[in-house]
């Protein structure tokens, strides 16, 4: 299911999509291993956050926060701070965008 999601988002040129199809895809070889697990939703936040960047630096703010939105989501009971680290970052970068909506409601959850 998830190959196929992944073909879908790429051949859509949704790279946030085909990020979560490929964290998924990851997920699921780590055969229920919580270690592997916490690993690779931790490699999956860095790649996630250095895709945001990437995606600010073009200027393309929605895009940059549907990634972010996403790393945050996968760092969640991650127990390393290099995630919240670069997110921290981005989301940073993203403040002087919280005019848009979608910006503002990440900021916010950010922040609560």
């Amino acid at each position: 299911m998830y190959e196929e999601s992944y073909t879908a988002a790429v051949q859509a040129g949704d790279s946030a999509l085909a990020g979560n199809a490929l964290a998924f895809l990851a997920y699921q070889k780590t055969d229920g291993d919580r270690h592997a697990g916490i690993e690779i939703a931790q490699t999956a936040c860095r790649y996630l956050s250095w895709l945001a960047e990437s995606y600010l630096s073009a200027g393309e703010v929605e895009q940059a926060t549907s990634v972010t939105s996403r790393a945050m989501e996968l760092s969640t009971g991650v127990a390393s701070v290099r995630p919240r680290r670069r997110i921290a970052r981005t989301l940073r970068r993203l403040r002087a965008h919280r005019e848009l909506p979608v910006v503002a409601e990440l900021l916010d959850q950010a922040e609560a």
